[in-house]
């Protein structure tokens, strides 16, 4: 117990710091990785527990409470070289730690878990602040988990959020929008920022696009161990990536407004045809990113971003 409590006190000063960037960016700046790692874990406060069910015999339980205010406190941190890898590092351990092993004992306990531990809230609760996270800035703190090859924290990431349904979907829906068209976009050039070769011309934004969706794919095929299942949850997806469903707003709704008119309009029609197409399930993927039905735009992506997209796609989509 001794040795816990360094890692609860340092836990309870990352809580305290919302709004605060450049005290955040100090703290967690200056902890090792097994520092940070020993500091997430503590704040989830996970518990063993005599399952009344009576099998499994034991079955976890967590209070997450502290883990979530440390994660929305980093959200609050600034967008900057310093700010970016304090994100990305809390979003990697997060994921790769505490999220990762509530959906192992989810995933082991089955339907038999019991409701009054309840385990699947404090999975949407930790999922729901890593969506707040990634979204302060998404571009490069993908990027970022990108340049280490970390897919398996966007894959765990992206797994959680296929469990909260509806929700889930439309937060991985909207962070593909801002992959593609950029945050925020420019409706008078959407496809500008997806071709932009960048500064290297190493076309960066295409590369991290391919990324996030092949890590998407990962969890795909984690979640679904048959092709017809897979094909399903891709189309779940899509009828859920564009924000607004009938009246009821999803995540990225503001965002939406944002694209314009003309950018919407087309693109529902891409995302239906995409749906109902025979491809498979990774070619529709592929296809959220590169399908276009104008043709007087020749394509979305340029050779070259296209070259880094599927690079990209291909470094993400491997099964945990």
């Amino acid at each position: 117990m001794c040795a816990e409590r360094p890692a609860d006190a340092v836990g309870a000063i990352l809580a305290s710091l919302s709004g605060h960037p450049h005290a955040i960016d100090s703290v967690v700046n200056q902890l090792t990785n097994n520092q940070l790692n020993a500091v997430l874990t503590s704040a989830a406060r996970e518990t063993t527990n005599v399952n009344p069910l009576g099998s499994p015999p034991e079955v976890f339980s967590y209070d997450t409470s502290r883990l979530v205010a440390i994660i929305d406190a980093v959200s609050t941190g600034a967008n900057t070289v310093p700010g970016t890898q304090c994100k990305t590092r809390v979003f990697s351990a997060v994921a790769l730690g505490p999220l990762s092993n509530i959906l192992s004992h989810i995933n082991s306990s089955g339907q038999a878990f019991p409701p009054e531990f309840s385990v699947r809230s404090q999975l949407a609760d930790v999922s729901h602040a890593l969506s707040v996270l990634i979204e302060s800035d998404p571009q490069n703190i993908v990027q970022q988990l990108q340049n280490v090859h970390d897919y398996q924290a966007l894959t765990n990431y992206a797994y959680a959020e296929l469990q909260q349904g509806k929700p889930g979907r439309g937060q991985l829906g909207l962070l593909l929008l801002q992959l593609k068209f950029g945050s925020p976009p420019d409706p008078q050039n959407p496809y500008k920022y997806i071709n932009d070769p960048g500064k290297y011309k190493d076309h960066q934004h295409a590369l991290t696009l391919g990324f996030f969706l092949g890590c998407v794919d990962g969890a795909i095929r984690t979640d679904s161990q048959n092709a017809e299942d897979q094909q399903q949850a891709t189309n779940n997806l899509i009828q859920n990536l564009w924000p607004i469903i009938g009246d009821v707003p999803l995540p990225g709704s503001e965002y939406v407004a944002q694209l314009g008119e003309a950018i919407t309009s087309q693109y529902k029609g891409d995302l239906t045809q995409i749906e109902n197409s025979n491809a498979s399930f990774e070619k529709k993927l592929q296809d959220l990113a590169t399908y276009t039905s104008d043709p007087q735009t020749g394509g979305l992506l340029s050779p070259g971003a296209n070259s880094q997209f599927r690079s990209g796609f291909d470094e993400g989509n491997q099964t945990l």
